[in-house]
């Protein structure tokens, strides 16, 4: 999918009224689109249920965007940035079960928000093989924070003998599925989960250490 090509701007020079305009239309036409992918979906949405919704004439649109599908990499984009992001949203924890508890805890939490928006990827995924790299490049990345993570807990003597590679695909596949699970089934307990979660990725990697119920980092 070609992407229109951008203007470039030197940054010391102050936006112009035009470049303001421009701006508030751009952001408008996103978050229109958010919110109708967010109630029809992918296959459901159109164009000019995004202009409508955006209050914008119907050629508006594509003075930003080539397609519908643009814009929905643009937002879908977003939110698997975001989700990786979420990881790392541990604040002041001083422990290893509290750092697991927060990490995963936002992404669960983010996954609840933007619900609407992954089940959309989902449907497109189906119909666009570019669509179902995203998921699958959201997962290795997923992987690959894990491992280091894991690899550098391991490498300051905070869990058990590991292979830290197949450790850390087994867990991705967990937060993975329990992710999914808090995103096609609305109602589920996310905290009882997370518990959960935090539970046997602690007392299989780390208690066998020490036998204590956390260790602190």
């Amino acid at each position: 999918m070609g992407g229109r090509a951008q203007e470039t701007r030197d940054p010391a020079v102050a936006p112009t009224r035009r470049d303001r305009r421009r701006a508030r239309n751009r952001s408008a036409l996103l978050e229109a689109a958010r919110e109708s992918f967010r109630s029809g979906g992918f296959t459901g949405t159109t164009v000019s249920d995004i202009t409508e919704r955006a209050d914008v004439a119907h050629g508006t649109f594509y003075s930003y965007f080539p397609s519908k599908d643009e814009v929905f990499t643009e937002i879908v984009d977003a939110v698997l940035r975001d989700m990786l992001a979420s990881l790392h949203e541990v604040g002041g924890a001083a422990s290893i079960r509290q750092r697991l508890s927060a990490g995963i805890g936002s992404l669960l939490r983010l996954c609840e928000r933007e619900r609407e928006i992954i089940l959309a990827l989902h449907q497109a995924s189906q119909l666009r093989g570019e669509y179902r790299g995203k998921w699958d490049g959201f997962r290795e990345r997923l992987r690959r924070t894990v491992e280091q993570d894991l690899g550098w807990l391991y490498r300051n003597g905070s869990t058990r003998p590991i292979r830290v590679d197949l450790v850390a695909t087994v867990v991705t596949r967990m937060v993975e599925g329990v992710a999914l699970e808090v995103i096609t089934s609305p109602g589920t307990d996310v905290d009882a989960l997370l518990a959960t979660t935090v539970d046997l990725y602690y007392d299989a990697v780390f208690r066998p250490l020490t036998g204590e119920d956390d260790i602190a980092v």
